[in-house]
C-alpha cells in the first residue's frame, strides 16, 4: 500500500516481495551483528528421533534456487 499511494511506484507486487524479502534479510543480519545472542543454540539429542543430516540436502536446495531465480528471470518481463 505504501509503495502504490504514497511513493506511487509502478512495479508488480511480486518484484516488490522479492524487494522486501532482501531488505528483510538485510535488516535481520544487522540486528543479529549489533545485538548477537549471549549462548549459543546446541541440539541436544535425546535419541527420539534420527537427527542425522540428508545426504542430498544442500544439492537438492542449490537445484531449488536455481530453479527459482531462472523462473524469475524469465517470467519477470511478462
Amino acid at each position: 500500500m505504501l509503495t502504490y499511494y504514497i511513493l506511487k511506484v509502478d512495479l508488480h507486487f511480486v518484484h516488490i516481495w522479492g524487494i522486501e524479502f532482501v531488505l528483510n534479510i538485510i535488516v535481520m543480519y544487522a540486528v543479529s551483528m549489533f545485538f548477537p545472542r549471549k549462548n549459543d543454540f546446541q541440539i541436544q539429542d535425546v535419541g527420539l528421533i534420527n537427527l542425522t543430516e540428508w545426504k542430498f540436502a544442500k544439492p537438492v536446495s542449490l537445484v531449488l534456487i536455481v530453479i527459482t531465480l531462472t523462473i524469475y528471470i524469465l517470467l519477470g518481463n511478462i
